[in-house]
């Protein structure tokens, strides 16, 4: 199951207005960013955890964590932290392996080796780093957008 965080606009009514206010292209383009700011938290967290548990053999792992963003129709915004499926290499041996074929393996373990979880302490230890990072990306977000439009305005 996954877990999610729902942001809403709360505080100061002329902020929430202003926002409001905005063209949806704008609005979505603000929650794209504070999205991004959050999930961009839990990457980093992972790289950390992996370098920390001593997960890295070929560094595909690391280099195949990443982030996704997705919009839904109804004005969702979506952001995730996975392994991207499109990075492989090779190995010593010249074997072709794509991180995503094996980070089940890392994350819960096997019966020959054990777990060595990356991702979901990630997501455990830093919520509270996850909203503080929401909040500073969708100021900026709101920032660029009101620029933009008062620009446009002179």
């Amino acid at each position: 199951m996954s877990e999610g965080m729902e942001l809403k606009l709360f505080g100061d009514k002329n902020t929430i207005a202003v926002f409001e206010a905005l063209p949806a292209a704008f609005q979505k383009r603000v929650l794209t960013t504070a999205a991004r700011g959050g999930a961009t938290v839990i990457r980093k967290a992972a790289k950390a955890n992996l370098r920390a548990n001593g997960s890295i053999r070929t560094g595909l792992l690391d280099h195949a964590i990443n982030l996704r963003v997705k919009h839904y129709s109804s004005g969702t915004v979506w952001a995730g932290v996975g392994v991207d499926k499109g990075v492989s290499g090779r190995t010593i041996s010249r074997r072709n392996i794509t991180p995503a074929n094996y980070l089940h393996l890392v994350e819960f373990g096997t019966r020959h080796s054990k777990a060595k979880p990356f991702l979901r302490p990630a997501v455990d230890s830093s919520k509270a780093a996850v909203q503080v990072g929401v909040l500073k990306a969708s100021e900026r977000g709101l920032a660029r957008e009101i620029k933009k439009l008062t620009k446009g305005a002179r």
